[in-house]
């Protein structure tokens, strides 16, 4: 896996009432839709970092250490779960399109001119904060 990109960590609003003890896990990129296993350990979630095509899918411990990417690295990916007992890993991912090559190619050349990619997913740029 490419080395994540560094970013500084935005200082917490002295004006913020209600969140305390923040630690910023996630830096640079497009980070998405991160969901706890249910021992509350690990975090699974999207993100789009140098070196793959798209949106993949990694995992981490809550602390922000141990990012494994466990998607294949092809197509765009999202919607991950860790399942009940947090032995299975469940996502949505374009990479079994038999001409995965040929669509990506498309999308980026479409998205270069403004137009919709066809794998079109949610995108949140920033970090993920935890408690």
């Amino acid at each position: 896996m490419a080395k994540w990109p560094n970013s500084t960590a935005r200082p917490l609003d002295p004006k913020e009432t209600h969140l305390r003890n923040l630690k910023q896990v996630t830096f640079g990129g497009q980070n998405a839709e991160a969901y706890w296993d249910l021992k509350g350990k690990n975090l699974i979630f999207q993100s789009t970092q140098p070196g793959y095509p798209d949106e993949q899918i990694f995992t981490m411990s809550g602390d922000g250490a141990n990012r494994k990417l466990v998607s294949t690295g092809k197509g765009r990916c999202t919607c991950s779960y860790f399942s009940p007992d947090g032995k299975t890993l469940l996502f949505a991912s374009s990479h079994s399109d038999p001409q995965i090559d040929i669509t990506e190619l498309k999308a980026r050349e479409e998205a270069a001119k403004g137009g919709r990619r066809r794998y079109q997913g949610c995108r949140t740029s920033g970090p993920f904060w935890v408690m």
